[in-house]
């Protein structure tokens, strides 16, 4: 798969970041024209500075008229600031106290949160937006990205991060100028509104900063996609195929499966049998006979059939799995495993070597794994009670009780003699808090009816 195509799935998740947001473009370019304008007019450069008034007024008009519903208290507040400080001062009364100017750090520093705040909003919509996008990736054909806009992607990045800088910068200089002589109620209640604005811009700019690495941890995750190429796409394909069987066998309510259909020995429809014409008629009665061995669980005569019905059909992949059957039961379970490995190899689909593979990962306790295996057979071939019976012990093992109950029933429903779904069923309920003891009795002598041994600890727990 060609790299250059998986980029553009990276730039369909950088492209809200290319979308200025103009109202607080605007605006703090016009903060800094107030700022730039209060140096001048502090250094005695009145004209200076009321011309950088002029200009900011004249912009913040045009940022009402173009986004009338944008901060309006923020504008009207910058405007009457910018009226007082172009009103020529009034002629001072030698008699009246001198006049004490109070200035209003507060609401500038309002200003700044609301813009902190709005990019607070911007970069989580981008994160969500880039989340979701990352999940398309795994499955999505993305179409040829010119690297010019990439690079103008990333640098509009590193132009929205400063933005924030930038605030805090001018924030603090704001707060750094010696404030006037003022009367001492108003200066705790100015001080008193400074201190909150200043915690509540602190909290923004710590959001602001996490959501930047989030942002920035979702796009290496892509980056790592794109490197991976189309082997690492193929094996999350089939990390996906397999979570997808899981999911199945935990969410469904249906009814559980058996080991004597195991035993039959018979590969369900799976495509794995060859076609008798193409086996001898020496292959095929060997493969009888073992067949018949292994019911009458003499396993070791059955692996030795199985294994010279083999060397005469070679092809053939169910008389491989049959052959890994009889050396489960032997105990043999790593030449089981190999065997098995090769039936899948040849036919990844067929459900009986999924099945077979299940009830050797139980044997070797590993859950997770015969829950994988027999998931998938139970998607392949849904009417084998054998398959949910198996299914239903594993899950018992892993504590899932209800979906191990679905299981059970379902080989019940399809299997009305299944004794040991039946048994199973019963301790499943024997075991439950608080325990159903009728449902128990009722399936454990269904059990023993089918042919199910006695299980004597299992009497003295129903007779409580």
């Amino acid at each position: 798969m060609n790299p250059l195509l998986l980029l553009s799935v990276f730039m369909l998740f950088l492209a809200p970041l290319l979308r200025a947001d103009e109202p607080n473009d605007q605006f703090v370019r016009i903060y800094n024209l107030i700022q730039e304008a209060d140096a001048l007019n502090e250094n005695g450069r009145s004209d200076q500075a009321n011309q950088k008034y002029l200009e900011a007024e004249l912009e913040l008009k045009t940022l009402r008229k173009s986004h009338p519903d944008w901060n309006e208290s923020v504008v009207g507040f910058r405007l009457k600031y910018i009226a007082d400080k172009l009103r020529p001062p009034a002629p001072e009364d030698p008699t009246a106290p001198p006049k004490r100017e109070l200035k209003s750090p507060p609401d500038q520093s309002a200003a700044l949160i609301e813009l902190l705040q709005e990019q607070v909003r911007r970069l989580t919509a981008e994160r969500e937006l880039l989340g979701a996008k990352l999940k398309e990736a795994l499955t999505a054909q993305p179409a040829a990205v010119d690297p010019r806009e990439l690079a103008g992607a990333l640098e509009k990045i590193k132009s929205l991060q400063k933005e924030v800088e930038v605030l805090k910068v001018n924030l603090k200089k704001a707060e750094s100028k010696p404030d006037r002589p003022v009367d001492p109620a108003l200066l705790e209640e100015t001080r008193q509104s400074l201190a909150d604005a200043r915690r509540t811009l602190g909290e923004q700019t710590e959001k602001v900063a996490r959501l930047t690495l989030e942002k920035e941890a979702l796009q290496k995750r892509l980056q790592s996609l794109a490197s991976g190429g189309e082997m690492q796409l193929e094996q999350l394909t089939g990390e996906i195929g397999a979570l997808r069987a899981r999911i199945e066998t935990l969410e469904a309510r249906k009814t559980p499966y058996s080991p004597e259909e195991l035993a039959l020995l018979r590969s369900p429809e799976s495509g794995l049998v060859t076609s008798a014409d193409s086996v001898s008629a020496t292959a095929e009665s060997l493969i009888a006979e073992a067949a018949r061995a292994f019911s009458e669980r003499r396993y070791e005569e059955a692996e030795r059939k199985f294994a010279r019905a083999l060397r005469l059909d070679r092809g053939n992949l169910a008389v491989l799995a049959n052959l890994a059957a009889a050396q489960i039961e032997q105990g043999r379970l790593a030449e089981a495993e190999n065997n098995l490995k090769k039936a899948l190899a040849g036919a990844p689909r067929d459900a009986f070597s999924l099945s077979l593979l299940g009830l050797l990962k139980i044997r070797q306790k590993k859950f997770d794994d015969a829950l994988n295996a027999l998931s998938q057979a139970a998607q392949i071939d849904p009417q084998n009670a054998g398959v949910f019976e198996s299914l239903g012990v594993v899950l018992a093992e892993k504590g899932l009780r209800d979906p191990a109950e679905s299981a059970f029933r379902r080989a019940i429903l399809l299997a009305p003699d299944n004794s040991d779904a039946h048994y199973n069923l019963a301790v499943l309920y024997a075991a439950q808090q608080p325990p159903a003891l009728e449902l128990a009795r009722w399936h454990y002598q269904k059990a023993l009816e089918g042919g199910h041994a006695k299980d004597r600890k299992f009497d003295q727990m129903l007779e409580r």
